[in-house]
């Protein structure tokens, strides 16, 4: 209705038919239109026809409305579920890793590495304490 406001020509068109349908003739200047007493009646039945018309694309329009309000309050359950469940999942996941670390303390066990033996042993050698540091 927007586009057909918007074009003053097509609304005034739209309108003049819409008066030459409800039983309004165009008088002798041409300019106003008149309502003989005979097409009242045809002017009060595409009234009501109207008027029928109009409340049934309302009650359309509302049940559209409705479903459509249906389906996104649905999709929206669907995706707090879905996140629900992956929050639920990894908490799950949390807990048994948990459960597993308090059940079962570790078990220290010797090392089973050789020790490291670096340089040669067979000599001797003896450090002589120079004067910076220690009681001499």
């Amino acid at each position: 209705m927007n586009k057909i406001s918007a074009k003053k020509d097509v609304l005034f068109e739209l309108f003049r038919q819409f008066l030459l349908c409800s039983g309004f003739a165009v008088n002798a200047d041409g300019i106003y239109y008149e309502l003989s007493t005979e097409n009242v009646v045809v002017c009060n039945a595409v009234g009501d026809m109207l008027t029928e018309r109009v409340n049934e694309e309302q009650a359309e329009l509302d049940k559209k409305r409705e479903r459509i309000k249906q389906e996104s309050m649905q999709r929206q359950r669907a995706f707090v579920n879905k996140d629900k469940q992956k929050k639920e999942l990894l908490k799950k996941q949390i807990n048994s890793v948990k459960k597993e670390k308090s059940v079962a303390p570790k078990q220290f066990k010797a090392s089973k590495a050789k020790p490291l033996n670096f340089g040669r042993k067979d000599v001797k050698v003896d450090f002589k304490t120079s004067g910076g540091g220690g009681g001499g």
